[in-house]
């Protein structure tokens, strides 16, 4: 049986990625930092939740793809900017954080979950940006990108990364128009 780790495991794409992999009979351990919100993933006999201050590195050991969503999005509308700079030099860190741990307990392959706001940050370079926050998290996103590539190649595990651009659902708890419409609809 293959197993899978998901950080973020309570956010729209994190249970959503851990339903599927359930459906497979998949053995998934979820990370979070809070107490976890789907009762019904819960009650699955092959779903193991951790609290990411609370590991039990002896279920992590060996598995075959440790998934990184988590990113705190919390303030992410915080019209402080420094505010904006300290979150996201905390979500770089615990992207290194979880991508030591996996390294750390021989999972054998890494995929980072990234941004389409890593690529504007490119695009908008050498323009005057009105969504400085945007782009504080797409440098972010990129810099734990790397720091967490360079982690993952000097241990020698595959690593992977994906950019998501405009992904919403349930659990999905930004105040953009679309994930307002969806809350509505």
């Amino acid at each position: 049986m293959k197993k899978i780790i998901i950080s973020g495991i309570n956010g729209f794409i994190g249970s959503s990625l851990c339903k599927e992999f359930l459906k497979k009979d998949y053995f998934v351990i979820g990370l979070g930092r809070s107490e976890f919100k789907h009762k019904e993933i819960f009650q699955n006999k092959n779903f193991k939740f951790m609290q990411v201050n609370n590991i039990d590195n002896k279920i992590l050991k060996d598995a075959d793809i440790f998934y990184h969503l988590a990113w705190n999005m919390g303030l992410y509308n915080t019209k402080d900017t420094l505010l904006a700079c300290n979150i996201e030099l905390d979500n770089i860190k615990m992207s290194c954080e979880m991508v030591e741990i996996a390294v750390r307990n021989s999972v054998k392959k890494i995929i980072f979950i990234g941004s389409i706001s890593e690529e504007m940050y490119y695009f908008d370079k050498n323009r005057n940006l009105t969504n400085i926050k945007g782009r504080i998290y797409g440098i972010a996103k990129q810099t734990a990108n790397e720091f967490c590539q360079k982690i993952s190649v000097d241990a020698n595990v595959e690593y992977v990364h994906v950019l998501l651009a405009n992904t919403y659902g349930p659990f999905d708890y930004n105040n953009k128009a679309v994930a307002q419409f969806i809350k509505k609809m």
